[in-house]
């Protein structure tokens, strides 16, 4: 008999394997594939959840020159994404990369879920000297979100927006009306108003 294992890319393909007294060829998925070494008899279980067969290394032509079970198994990883399969023999080496992937995955997700969390708020409000003139809520200030409700005793309309902000661009809030920025800095936010003298009071988180 004579047994070819090769890299076909996203799965092993194995040839010359014997079912039934016929010669079969099986395709792996490697991302499933799974080994068990029987030291005894020196014969390696390949499955991928679909297909599951013993190989004898004594039977393999290709790769060549394979003198154990062991070598049989670990050249098989050796064609797997991470040197192992979907549960296959792991050695140490590939469970402290995971370790290592999962450490890095949860210190990334701790550091996101901390930039969203405000650790303060900060209230403040601004008024347009001249309508027509848009101006910053404030001097730069780093923050996560500002939430801007327009004065109740306002007569126009406020615009919120950015640096270019005006009455053909920004965003319109009227008496009593609220408008939220997630943005960084409060040096960013700036409205415009409609009559002179109106405009907005606020809350910024930090």
């Amino acid at each position: 008999m004579s047994i070819e294992i090769i890299d076909a890319g996203g799965s092993v393909e194995i040839t010359g394997l014997m079912v039934n007294g016929n010669e079969k060829e099986v395709s792996f998925n490697k991302d499933d594939i799974s080994q068990t070494v029987d030291v005894e008899k020196q014969l390696v279980a390949v499955t991928d959840g679909r297909a599951s067969y013993s190989i004898d290394y004594t039977e393999v032509t290709t790769p060549a020159g394979l003198t154990s079970a062991e070598d049989l198994r670990d050249f098989i990883n050796s064609l797997l994404p991470t040197g192992g399969g979907g549960g296959g023999d792991a050695t140490a080496a590939n469970q402290a990369t995971q370790i290592s992937l999962a450490t890095d995955t949860n210190t990334k997700l701790d550091t996101l879920i901390a930039a969203q969390v405000s650790t303060g708020i900060t209230s403040g409000s601004k008024n347009v000297t001249t309508a027509g003139t848009r101006e910053a809520l404030g001097a730069s200030t780093p923050i996560t979100s500002v939430t801007l409700t327009a004065n109740e005793s306002n007569t126009g309309v406020i615009y919120v927006g950015g640096s270019t902000v005006d009455s053909t661009n920004g965003n319109p809030i009227w008496a009593g009306e609220v408008a939220r920025v997630v943005i960084d800095d409060l040096a960013k936010v700036f409205i415009d108003s409609s009559v002179n003298g109106e405009g907005v009071t606020f809350n910024y988180s930090t």
